[in-house]
């Protein structure tokens, strides 16, 4: 495994100097953000890349996931909803869903 951020995934990173990211030290920013914000090759990518239970270990921790990306992870890697910060009665009631813009038509 590389210690560095496929370029590919660059976009996901805007906020920061993707350069400075280590896969080793900053492993629950990066499960973080690819599972959560990025398309349908990065959760593959992250799967490779990462180990179940450092993934496991980070919808445990973080409290960065929206509620609905959080639940179907729990669902896929069969964690209890009650150990996901994310997925606290708190976190649920404050949830605003992104505003959609799709005009009604095709």
């Amino acid at each position: 495994m590389s210690n560095t951020i496929p370029a590919r995934f660059k976009q996901y990173f805007w906020d920061v100097e993707i350069d400075k990211i280590s896969l080793i030290k900053n492993t629950q920013f990066i499960i973080e953000r690819l599972l959560s914000q990025a398309d349908l090759v990065a959760p593959k990518w992250v799967l490779k890349n990462f180990s179940r239970s450092k993934i496991v270990e980070t919808l445990k921790i973080r409290n960065g996931f929206d509620p609905i990306t959080a639940n179907f992870w729990a669902l896929y890697l069969k964690i209890p909803r009650s150990q996901i910060p994310s997925l606290s009665p708190e976190n649920i009631k404050n949830f605003k869903r992104p505003r959609t813009y799709w005009s009604g038509q095709d």
